[in-house]
């Protein structure tokens, strides 16, 4: 038993450690997973949202002749496998792009490309590192149901679930294609005045390569980047960590501004524990703004908060249970009132139908 729990922990550490945005410049360093255990690393890396980084970085170190050769020949056969799998995944994401930004000239409505498909571009080493399952655009709500129907009178469909009230759709041309995810808000709480300065402090990139698109601001990036991964995710992969990591490592934010926002927001406790695990992780906030986030958030939810930020615990081998699910639902918000009616509306949302 102990043998097994020992293997483990050596998988899930050798493997956040290939994820590390820092091994991302060079090879990395041998992360020591034991022999034999390669495909049950790729499968924990599968459940962290975190599988073409993994594999990239194998592949890099085989090509170099670095510890990649301690993988054997069966396994490196298996994960070539779905790195090819996963590249192809890539490329008609990027495909799907294309015709998505086609279907929003034709519309001529203006759109915010969000998440991976900007990300990846603009401040990652090299894209294939930020993997994406599907492609975020935001539009304008004015413009929200015109687009849909522009979408689908050129052969997108509606899939999952769509109930009154909620601001994105995912749209898909045929079964097995990526899915366009179509925002008229960011985040819940969003409002037209909140958009409408979202949508004035939106620009459009340096060598845009999706022409007639635009990018958020850097504050309104990184507090979206930052509560869609605390708040809404609970940080459950560390490809939101790198994601941070590396808009902090290429800009440096108004950091008035972004923590007035946070104010606004009552998003304090999100947002310092999301500094605090990076400190531990990559690139983070300097001292001083997490200095005056700690002053927000009371000691005992600090304390609490704390007990699940290690890298173990915030990415278990074996999954998330109820309980650190409940804990980070209500911890991970300013107010207690606000969590008990967000977790109410998570389980009716995500209730079987």
């Amino acid at each position: 038993m102990a043998k097994k729990a020992l293997r483990l922990k050596q998988i899930q550490a050798g493997t956040l450690a290939l994820l590390r945005p820092h091994t991302f410049i060079a090879v990395p360093p041998d992360p020591r997973i034991p022999a034999g255990a390669w495909k049950e690393a790729f499968a924990y890396a599968q459940r962290i949202h975190s599988a073409l980084p993994f594999l990239i970085q194998i592949e890099r170190a085989s090509q170099k002749g670095a510890w990649g050769k301690s993988v054997s020949a069966e396994e490196r056969v298996f994960l070539s496998e779905a790195l090819h799998r996963d590249r192809m995944f890539l490329a008609l994401l990027d495909w799907e792009m294309e015709k998505a930004g086609e279907v929003l000239a034709r519309a001529k409505v203006p759109a915010i490309v969000l998440k991976g498909m900007d990300l990846a571009r603009r401040f990652y080493p090299d894209r294939v590192f930020r993997p994406m399952s599907d492609i975020d655009l935001l539009v304008r709500a004015r413009d929200f149901s015109k687009v849909v129907s522009r979408f689908e009178s050129e052969g997108y469909q509606a899939v999952g679930r769509h109930y009154p009230g909620r601001f994105r759709i995912e749209l898909c041309r045929d079964e097995g294609r990526p899915v366009v995810e179509l925002h008229s808000f960011l985040l819940k709480g969003d409002d037209a005045d909140s958009m409408k300065g979202i949508w004035k402090r939106a620009k459009e990139p340096e060598n845009n390569p999706f022409p007639g698109t635009l990018v958020l601001g850097d504050e309104d990036h990184l507090f979206y980047l930052g509560a869609h991964a605390a708040v809404q995710h609970l940080i459950e992969s560390p490809i939101w960590l790198n994601d941070i990591h590396f808009v902090l490592q290429n800009g440096e934010p108004d950091w008035d501004k972004l923590l007035k926002k946070i104010e606004q927001r009552r998003s304090h406790t999100a947002f310092w524990f999301l500094f605090t695990v990076l400190k531990a992780w990559g690139h983070t906030a300097p001292d001083d703004v997490i200095e005056r986030l700690t002053a927000e958030v009371a000691s005992g939810r600090r304390a609490a908060l704390s007990v699940l930020a290690p890298q173990e615990r915030l990415f278990p081998y074996a999954g998330r249970g109820w309980t650190w699910m409940l804990s980070g639902r209500f911890l991970l918000k300013d107010s207690a009132l606000s969590a008990v009616r967000y977790a109410i509306e998570r389980q009716l949302v995500t209730r079987p139908a």
